[in-house]
């Protein structure tokens, strides 16, 4: 039997990783972090070098990300053609959001670059987690100890590229490409019951269809 591929989607402190982790440890899935070796490395290293005024043609961010994105397909295949759900905290929701030649295509096409274009899986479930900015902003500041990613940075310094990627990220739920979960005074374990409740719906619909 074929797994599921399971997305938690949504902007930095919203609780995407918290979420994933435990819907993995109480519902059987396999969390899969969405950054992987190598890319995780490189790409890290690209945004650094954004910071510090470096500059990197778009043309090549473009093929690292859709590398990155194409190696985590095929680690997630693996698990899911072996029977496992797979749980991810990001996936190419979030790259066509954030960057930028990425979602150039996102906003002018009604169809965001397909999965069979960029060779990834389709989810079969993905949960766009939100929080009101005053929550948000509080979580964040309670993760204060964890070392922000330079594209968390970006996010949170330069408010043009944050409204930006926070509207791509509400346009994908209106074409359908993710479910919204407003999650403003849940508690963790409440955040994954919801999630599990969509992922069930998600099933059962998917059966009724075939």
């Amino acid at each position: 039997t074929r797994g599921q591929l399971i997305v938690i989607e949504g902007l930095d402190a919203v609780g995407k990783t918290t979420t994933a982790i435990l819907y993995a440890k109480n519902y059987g899935a396999k969390f899969i972090p969405w950054l992987q070796e190598p890319f995780r490395t490189a790409i890290r290293n690209v945004w650094r070098m954004q910071l510090n005024g470096l500059k990197i043609s778009k043309n090549s961010e473009h093929l690292m990300f859709l590398g990155a994105l194409r190696h985590l397909s095929d680690i997630i295949e693996t698990e899911i053609m072996s029977g496992s759900d797979v749980v991810v905290d990001r996936y190419y929701h979030s790259t066509l959001a954030v960057h930028p030649p990425l979602a150039r295509h996102f906003n002018e096409t009604p169809v965001i670059i397909s999965e069979d274009l960029i060779g990834v899986l389709k989810p079969d479930c993905c949960i766009q987690m939100r929080l009101n900015e005053q929550a948000r902003l509080l979580r964040s500041k309670l993760d204060a100890g964890r070392t922000p990613s330079p594209v968390e940075i970006l996010l949170q310094t330069q408010s043009d590229f944050f409204n930006q990627v926070r509207q791509n990220l509400l346009t994908q739920c209106e074409r359908g490409m993710a479910i919204p979960l407003q999650v403003d005074g849940m508690s963790p374990l409440e955040v994954v019951t919801l999630v599990y409740a969509h992922v069930t719906s998600s099933r059962q619909n998917d059966h009724a269809g075939t």
